[in-house]
């Protein structure tokens, strides 16, 4: 199955493409096979343990007074009653970090003016 040139897949997809084709295989002893192998390359695994939001560590906002900065913020709401989401746009001041704004809706365009 690997002598195809543009097979590169993981060890759990791998036992299922055995196992599709009759191989009756756990997917801890193939890890084990392809390791020793090295047909893993766990050098360019992508790392998902918090990854994302580290950058806002680094962006945070330094203010001297109230109204300096303001930020928005849009969550989706599920109304059950309507079946479907709606938005709540929130615009905060960053100093005092009080709600100046709250528009909920369940469209929210750019155009939009407060």
């Amino acid at each position: 199955m690997l002598a195809h040139e543009f097979i590169d897949c993981g060890y759990r997809l791998m036992t299922s493409y055995l196992k599709r084709d009759g191989y009756l295989i756990n997917h801890k002893k193939l890890y084990r096979i392809m390791k020793t192998a090295g047909l893993l390359k766990l050098e360019n695994r992508i790392k998902r343990s918090g990854a994302g939001r580290k950058f806002v560590k680094f962006r945070k906002v330094k203010t001297s007074r109230p109204m300096e900065c303001l930020e928005m913020d849009i969550k989706m709401v599920w109304i059950p009653s309507a079946g479907k989401n709606a938005y709540l746009l929130s615009i905060i001041d960053v100093h005092t970090r009080r709600i100046l704004k709250d528009y909920f809706s369940f469209t929210i365009k750019q155009a939009l003016s407060f």
